[in-house]
């Protein structure tokens, strides 16, 4: 498991999916929930959430 997804699901207790993807972002809501195949790419912002749920995006 690579280190960034083990410090978010670790020490944020965010719910991230094996399949799901974090590009290099500043993704920090107060709860956070990837479902399988879900995507947040590079460069994007998120901080001061209360939360965020991202559901599969294949069809």
């Amino acid at each position: 498991m690579p280190l960034k997804r083990w410090l978010l699901q670790r020490y944020y207790g965010y719910c991230i999916h094996p399949t799901a993807r974090i590009g290099w972002s500043w993704v920090f809501p107060g709860y956070l929930e990837m479902e399988a195949h879900s995507k947040i790419g590079h460069f994007n912002t998120a901080v001061h959430l209360d939360a965020i749920h991202l559901e599969s995006t294949y069809l």
